[in-house]
């Protein structure tokens, strides 16, 4: 059985899912379509990666995984790379496939115990 290629950085699983051709990420197997990359990690109820083999057979161009434990899964396919705390690395990676959209956001908070619903119905308009 092969490893599991380990990947050091979410640059690196970027780098990695985009030279697997992924079109989107999902961390919902029952959603995902060919092409797209699988994001699996053990959850409360569920450990995300006991539903990788599904993602593999339904078409996914890559399955990225928690690193912590993954040999007890046995998987032996070339589009299953792991990233150590995965979890935490999903938003720097999400960030970077989507092209950093926060940099190009206008963020306005409203505070206060009178006048926040007015307040941003006409900031929303300006």
């Amino acid at each position: 059985m092969a490893a599991v290629q380990r990947l050091d950085s979410p640059a690196a699983a970027l780098r990695w899912l985009r030279a697997r051709g992924a079109s989107a990420l999902r961390t919902d197997s029952r959603r995902l379509r060919a092409g797209e990359a699988f994001v699996a990690w053990p959850g409360w109820a569920t450990d995300g990666r006991r539903h990788v083999r599904e993602a593999l057979a339904a078409g996914a161009a890559a399955c990225l995984v928690e690193d912590e434990g993954v040999a007890a899964f046995g998987f032996d396919d070339a589009r299953v790379a792991s990233l150590p705390g995965l979890k935490a690395a999903c938003g720097p990676l999400a960030d970077a496939w989507f092209g950093r959209p926060s940099e190009r956001l206008d963020i306005v908070a409203v505070t206060g115990t009178n006048g926040k619903t007015s307040t941003a119905c006409w900031t929303a308009q300006a």
